[in-house]
């Protein structure tokens, strides 16, 4: 009895998180279309840990370093020009007009973060955290 409830819960466990799978490819789609929608194909959208968002949008990342987690920051010391500072400053100058975003355990979430408070607004564009410009 007891293995037949296990594997009922299972199989009702796996068959939720398939759907729920199925439903997330089209809400990225729906909010990259609202990206492109609002700021144009040639729009500088920047992703930090989404990497759905310039696959679906179509954008060039500015670099490769979209995805920031502590395990990274000592590679992008060794390996970017100025370590993270000097990386943070090529992404201030490139300007993106959203940042897709998703919270980091990097080193150096909290001066990422501030710059994003500073230069931007965040708004949800489900599922999607987005940092927009101020005006």
């Amino acid at each position: 009895m007891v293995a037949a409830l296990c594997i009922v819960l299972l199989i009702s466990a796996v068959s939720d998180g398939m759907g729920r799978a199925d439903k997330r490819l089209p809400s990225q789609e729906q909010a990259a279309a609202r990206l492109i929608a609002r700021f144009g194909p040639q729009a500088r959208i920047m992703s930090i840990n989404v990497p759905q968002a310039p696959a679906l949008t179509g954008s060039v990342s500015p670099t490769r370093f979209i995805i920031l987690h502590r395990a990274f920051d000592t590679f992008m010391d060794a390996r970017e020009p100025g370590g993270f500072a000097g990386w943070l400053e090529r992404m201030k100058e490139y300007d993106p007009q959203a940042v897709v975003f998703e919270p980091t355990n990097s080193g150096y979430a909290d001066d990422l973060e501030a710059w994003l408070d500073e230069d931007y607004r965040s708004e949800r564009i489900r599922p999607w955290l987005v940092y927009t410009q101020k005006p």
